[in-house]
């Protein structure tokens, strides 16, 4: 994907994804590949580390969502669920610049 349209997918400012590339660039965690359809605006591909860093953050994330969540219930989990959908609904209008 392109940084416009890694924006658009999360809902992110290209500027703000662009900075977030460069620093992942830095890190050597992505690299810039040719775009066979546009020759101006490269393709951000991970790289070994950059797969290794999502796989660590992953593993993280599942971990404490695992703790925070071990007392809960079906029943608890299904109106959160809701209270959830509610809410991005109603910010699904909103736009992001």
């Amino acid at each position: 994907m392109t940084v416009p349209q890694i924006g658009r997918a999360q809902s992110l400012s290209r500027q703000f994804v662009q900075r977030m590339v460069n620093d992942a660039l830095a890190a050597d965690q992505v690299e810039l590949v040719d775009n066979p359809a546009h020759r101006r605006s490269r393709l951000v591909a991970l790289t070994d580390a950059g797969r290794a860093a999502i796989a660590a953050v992953t593993a993280r994330e599942l971990a404490a969502l695992r703790e925070a969540g071990a007392g809960l219930t079906v029943a608890e989990v299904d109106v959160c669920l809701r209270v959830l959908d509610h809410m991005l609904a109603a910010l699904d209008d909103v736009e992001v610049d």
